[in-house]
């Protein structure tokens, strides 16, 4: 995903942390489902799967031997630090930031690179610490301020990460990346008008950058406003024809404006050629499936749906889409068998959104978090599951569940009142 277009599907990163929308059967699926989401939020070592580990190990060989030849260079050891994060050593990466702290102890980079190995360790607590010395330091920099903001949103403290947005753009009025990121905390926040002032504002000051337009485009296609949205959209590819994300927006606005004529054909043309941009996207393959169903193509349309099933099986549309497709291609016994699978992820589902609520309300609620990690721990996403159960524990120290949990998965000492490693 190309930085200019912020991820505006992915999830930090959109937000990777924004609001559940969900259509059964149908309707603009704007942002991917939780499991993705929270999944977005991971760094890198939570995700080995990502790049070819021989460049990664070779990369890393390098900025070994160049640490071990500046021992007193932070920024050698910084560098080194986010290799190791990035190939999955975080004890190390975390022992290595730290040494790039003490060489440079009134640097704010520093400071935030050891939060971020400190959120991929689970340590709440001192990734708090970092980022309130990497804010200290910010002073007035409205590059530093966000990333500062962006810590504190992954770190569930919404207050404080608004303010530092809110500053930045305060400092560079006419700077876009501020602006940018404040608009989609506000989309995560559910406030798609106050998103798309700034995002307008983004646009209106950098013209030729794509993802303020994109951006422009998301929100207002999320406000029904579908004119303005495929200006934006169609700006937005004029400058970067090969955006999937950009293309996936003009075929929604595509989807959901009836007054155009083949709207529908012209959505599914754009997702194909999305689909060939960012063939492991699922949102893409679902709305492409979308697409083909509604021309009458179930076929096709039950081939996207396995697709999006297949790289992401908590896709409740999709399911239930491929369930419809199936019918349709009269495969009565295997649709009956995606209903039949619908009904308990579809619980799960509304259990998760409705703790998420709570959680962005409270981000202190000690058990929201504890339940939100038993479903991702069901999901199999033990990274996530863990960070939830230790966030239980940094509200409540005393939560005996979350402590069990955490030393089922042998992070913990399961005895009452033990320390967090």
């Amino acid at each position: 995903m190309s930085a200019p277009t912020l991820g505006l599907f992915a999830g930090r990163k959109l937000l990777a942390l924004g609001l559940l929308a969900l259509p059964l059967l149908g309707g603009a699926l704007f942002v991917r489902v939780r499991w993705e989401q929270e999944r977005a939020r991971l760094p890198a070592a939570a995700h080995p799967s990502h790049g070819s580990r021989a460049p990664q190990t070779n990369a890393l060989l390098q900025l070994k031997q160049r640490a071990e030849a500046l021992p007193n260079n932070p920024e050698a050891q910084a560098q080194l630090a986010m290799a190791l994060l990035a190939a999955g050593q975080a004890g190390e990466a975390d022992i290595t930031m730290r040494q790039a702290v003490r060489l440079a102890p009134d640097q704010a980079p520093f400071r935030l690179g050891l939060a971020r190995i400190r959120i991929a360790t689970g340590d709440e607590a001192g990734a708090r610490e970092s980022a309130a010395a990497a804010e200290r330091l910010a002073g007035e920099e409205p590059r530093l301020l966000v990333e500062v903001g962006k810590l504190y949103q992954d770190l569930d403290r919404y207050p404080e990460a608004l303010r530092l947005f809110e500053k930045a753009v305060q400092l560079a009025p006419r700077s876009a990346r501020p602006r940018l990121f404040l608009g989609q905390f506000l989309l995560m926040l559910d406030s798609p008008g106050e998103a798309l002032e700034h995002f307008r504002e983004a646009a209106r000051h950098e013209p030729e950058l794509a993802g303020a337009h994109l951006a422009c485009a998301d929100a207002a296609l999320r406000m029904g406003r579908l004119e303005e949205a495929a200006k934006a959209a169609d700006r937005a590819i004029a400058l970067q024809s090969d955006s999937a994300e950009a293309l996936q927006v003009r075929a929604l606005i595509y989807l959901e404006d009836s007054g155009v004529t083949d709207a529908t054909e012209k959505a599914r043309g754009l997702l194909e050629r999305a689909a060939r941009l960012a063939p492991e996207d699922a949102l893409i393959h679902y709305n492409l499936g979308r697409a083909a169903l509604r021309m009458g193509d179930a076929e096709a349309a039950a081939s996207a749906f396995e697709q999006t099933v297949h790289r992401n099986p908590q896709h409740l549309a999709a399911r239930m889409n491929l369930a419809r497709a199936y019918q349709r291609l009269g495969r009565t016994e295997e649709a009956a068998q995606r209903l039949k699978e619908v009904q308990p992820l579809l619980e799960t589902s509304l259990d998760l959104t409705q703790l998420q609520t709570r959680v962005r309300r409270n981000p202190g609620d000690a058990d929201a978090h504890y339940r939100i990690g038993r479903i991702f721990l069901a999901q199999g996403q033990r990274e996530v599951a863990q960070r939830r159960f230790r966030k239980a524990l940094l509200a409540h120290p005393g939560h005996t569940a979350a402590r069990k949990a955490l030393s089922e998965m042998g992070i913990l000492p399961d005895r009452p009142g033990g320390a967090l490693e």
